[in-house]
C-alpha cells in the first residue's frame, strides 16, 4: 500500500469505520477514487496538496446547489483544511456507476432510452447551470468572483499560447495570425459557469442524467464562453448531428439571453477554447499527448481551429 492509499484507507476508516476497495477514477488536479463497501460506494476527492481552495470552493457549491434544478451528488464528508490527513477532501454519495461518455462509448446507438437523447439532457442541463441566481448563498458568490479572477488570467494566456502552438507546428501559422487579429470576449459576467462541462462530467442513472460533478474550477462569469467549452468538446468527438441536438437543446431550455453575442465573436471564443484544451492535454503529460495524437483529436482541433479561422 503505497502513500496515497494509506491516506484513503484512514478517510474511509475515521467516517465508516473500516476500509475500503479502491478504483482509481482520475489523478489530474485532484485523485478521485470509488470506494467499494461491503453496502455501497462512496466518492472521494482528493486534493493534490495542502493549500487547494478549490475543495472548500466545491463544497460551498454543492451544498448551494442541493435541490436545485441542477442535479449534484450529496456530500457525505469533508475535511477542507486537511485536518485529517493533510490534504482537503470530499466524500460523495455515489449517484451512478457510468458518465454519458461510458453509455456512448458502450453503445454508439444509446441515444438515452427516453424522451431525450444524452446530448440534448446535457444541453437543457448547462442551460439550467446558466440560469440558476445564486445571491442567496452570497459566500458562494464571493468564492465564484474570486475564481473568475483565476479564469480572467488563463483566458489572457491564450494568445501567448497560440502563438506557441503556431511556432510549434501543432495549429497552422496563417489560422493562428488571423485569431490574434481579433479581441477575445470577456469572462465578466453573473452566470454560474462550470468550466469544464463535457460527457465525462454527466454521472447517468437509468436514462437520465443523476448528477453533474468536478465543480473545483466553476466560477461566476460569461456564459458564452462556457456554452464553447462544451460545445467545443463536443465538436472534437462527436457529429455535427449530435452538437446541433446538444445546442438546440440548450437554447431551448434557457428561458432568455440578455447579452447575445455574434456568430464571428463566436468562433473567436472557440478557437481560444482549442488552444485551452490543447493546453491542458499537454498538461496532463506525453502519454495523454500520444493518446490526442492517436485518436485523431488533434487532427480534428486543427481542422476546427481553420475551420473557425475562415468565418472571422
Amino acid at each position: 500500500m503505497n502513500a496515497e492509499e494509506q491516506v484513503v484507507t484512514s478517510i474511509a476508516l475515521k467516517h465508516y469505520g473500516q476500509a475500503a476497495g479502491m478504483e482509481r477514477l482520475s489523478r489530474f488536479q485532484n485523485s478521485v477514487y470509488r470506494l467499494h463497501f461491503p453496502w455501497g460506494t462512496r466518492i472521494l476527492k482528493l486534493a493534490e496538496s495542502p493549500h487547494q481552495p478549490a475543495i472548500r470552493r466545491e463544497l460551498s457549491l454543492l451544498q448551494a446547489l442541493e435541490g436545485s434544478p441542477v442535479p449534484v451528488p450529496p456530500v457525505d464528508a469533508a475535511d477542507v483544511e486537511g485536518k485529517l490527513c493533510g490534504r482537503p477532501y470530499l466524500v460523495m454519495q455515489s449517484v451512478g456507476q457510468r458518465t454519458v461518455f461510458d453509455a456512448v462509448q458502450a453503445d454508439p446507438d444509446d441515444n438515452g432510452g427516453g424522451n431525450d437523447t444524452w446530448h440534448e439532457q446535457m444541453g437543457q442541463t448547462l442551460a439550467r447551470i446558466h440560469q440558476l441566481d445564486l445571491h442567496e448563498h452570497p459566500q458562494v458568490v464571493e468564492e465564484l468572483c474570486t475564481s473568475r479572477y483565476t479564469v480572467a488570467a488563463y483566458w489572457q494566456s491564450v494568445r501567448g499560447l497560440a502563438v506557441r502552438f503556431g511556432e510549434e507546428g501543432v495549429l497552422p501559422q496563417d489560422s493562428v495570425q488571423c485569431f490574434l487579429q481579433h479581441d477575445l470576449p470577456s469572462v465578466e459576467g453573473h452566470r454560474l459557469c462550470h468550466s469544464d462541462f463535457s460527457e465525462r462530467q454527466c454521472i447517468v442513472n437509468e436514462h437520465r442524467i443523476a448528477a453533474v460533478v468536478d465543480w473545483e474550477s466553476s466560477w461566476l462569469g460569461n456564459p458564452h464562453i462556457d456554452l464553447a467549452i462544451a460545445q467545443t468538446q463536443l465538436e472534437l468527438s462527436r457529429s455535427p448531428e449530435i452538437v446541433d441536438q446538444f445546442v438546440a437543446a440548450y437554447h431551448l431550455t434557457l428561458a432568455c439571453v440578455a447579452d447575445k453575442i455574434t456568430d464571428r465573436r463566436l468562433n473567436v471564443v472557440r478557437m481560444g477554447v482549442i488552444v485551452i484544451l490543447l493546453d491542458r492535454f499537454g498538461a496532463q503529460g506525453r502519454a495523454a499527448w500520444q493518446y490526442v495524437e492517436r485518436s485523431g483529436r488533434l487532427l480534428r482541433a486543427q481542422q476546427l481551429f481553420t475551420f473557425y479561422a475562415q468565418r472571422l
